[in-house]
């Protein structure tokens, strides 16, 4: 390990810890690595399916759209190498995004 590695990390983690997660859930360390263990409402993109979802039964589901809609701010996974942004997730981000603007009440 690189001197310093293991100080960087746990720098990174305390940031994550307190700039990122907030009161929102926290870092855990798991054989391997470390898994971020956060409520799922604190998810955008969890947030966004539960309102898409309930779009789909509503009598007026315009307002859930918009709502659901605002959660995007730009291109999803900017900053993700391009080998992420056009694998499953990339795909699924920018075809989700389509059909519910596409459905969306004008």
């Amino acid at each position: 390990m690189p001197n310093g590695a293991r100080k960087t990390l746990y720098t990174i983690i305390t940031q994550i810890r307190r700039e990122v997660l907030g009161d929102d859930g926290d870092v855990l360390r798991r054989l391997g690595g470390y898994l971020l263990d956060v409520d799922e409402s604190a998810v955008g993109v969890a947030r966004f399916r539960t309102l898409a979802e309930r779009a789909v039964t509503a009598s007026d589901p315009g307002p859930l759209l918009e709502e659901a809609l605002t959660l995007w701010r730009g291109e999803p996974l900017t900053g993700v190498p391009a080998s992420g942004r056009n694998g499953p997730e990339g795909r699924w981000a920018r075809s989700t995004r389509r059909s519910h603007c596409a459905g969306r009440a004008p």
